[in-house]
């Protein structure tokens, strides 16, 4: 493990150590040795941290209570209670699926865009959505059928279900993550509103080794970069921004707040024991 505090540097001074950092239930905060980049990470939130308000904000310490959470759970000593945090974290996750952003296709025809080189949303995001499927489809769940919502047919079909094998495969890789896979899902899950694409960047950045691939085919590129995500899951707002502008302080926030959270996902489930 490694103590956050090691890591701390005074760019003026050089190294120096301070009170070892701890979790909001006073446990030790730990980082695993195979995660040194989010260690480090994590120790220059508080290098950037001026007052304790700075250090209290979710916004500015996203990496360290994210952390402190994973831990905190860890060490719950009653099995039950513990088990019922994970499995609410699991439940969250899942539910995105139902309403996953990528899975939601505009009607075909329609308006181009000269912003998006001509093309319509509706084409605009097959070409998001189909990488996603293809790999998830022959590295994490192989042989899984994942349907998207037609929006031919309205806003949301009454027939509109996902096959039930395909939401118990789901819901078993969901179980066998560990936490800090687990934790990164909800993140990249939470802010692209979109449950694919935390899967793809989690099975793709974890050290635990998620894909179980397909026989006969070859994965070209397992890793999907924040920029890469970030645009998939944003490709509705890009398309309407090209063709009516951007709200300054608003759309411009949420882009590079979006690209901040993916990272963080990343972080959280990555490290130097990648398989």
């Amino acid at each position: 493990m490694v103590k956050v505090v090691d890591l701390v540097v005074d760019s003026n001074h050089g190294p120096r150590r301070c009170r070892p950092l701890k979790t909001p239930l006073l446990h030790p905060l730990l980082i695993p040795a195979s995660k040194p980049l989010l260690a480090f990470t994590i120790a220059n939130e508080w290098e950037t941290a001026h007052t304790i308000a700075e250090a209290r904000s979710s916004f500015r310490m996203p990496l360290t209570q994210m952390s402190s959470r994973i831990i905190d759970i860890e060490h719950t000593k009653d099995d039950r209670e513990r088990e019922g945090m994970v499995e609410e974290i699991r439940e969250h996750c899942l539910r995105y699926l139902e309403t996953d952003t990528l899975l939601f296709l505009a009607p075909s025809g329609g308006v181009v865009s000269k912003a998006a080189g001509e093309r319509t949303l509706r084409e605009c995001q097959e070409e998001a959505l189909t990488p996603v499927l293809e790999f998830l489809t022959t590295q994490v769940w192989p042989g899984v059928t994942i349907k998207a919502v037609d929006g031919n047919e309205g806003i949301l079909p009454l027939s509109y279900k996902q096959p039930k094998e395909t939401l118990e495969t789901i819901k078993r890789w969901v179980e066998g993550l560990g936490l800090w896979d687990l934790l990164a899902l909800e993140r990249a899950t939470v802010a692209g509103k979109s449950f694919l694409m935390g899967a793809r960047v989690v099975s793709g950045w974890s050290e635990s080794g998620l894909m179980v691939g397909r026989e006969g085919t070859v994965v070209q590129r397992r890793e999907v970069g924040v920029e890469e995500a970030a645009r998939a899951v944003s490709v509705e707002v890009v398309w309407q921004t090209g063709q009516w502008g951007e709200v300054e302080d608003t759309h411009d926030v949420e882009k590079e707040d979006l690209r901040r959270q993916l990272g963080s996902a990343i972080l959280l489930c990555t490290g130097v024991g990648l398989k």
